[in-house]
């Protein structure tokens, strides 16, 4: 799996975020450090 790098900033930024929204964010990072390609939601 390869890692996630945040530049502080952006790290900060997400900490603004509603929960559900971190969590779906988390999800999509998880999913590209397995090597998944996101798309569009349809």
């Amino acid at each position: 799996m390869k890692a996630a790098l945040f530049h502080p900033k952006a790290r900060a930024a997400l900490k603004g975020f509603l929960e559900g929204v971190r969590r779906e964010f988390g999800k999509a990072i998880f999913d590209l450090q397995k090597g998944e390609k996101l798309s569009m939601p349809v």
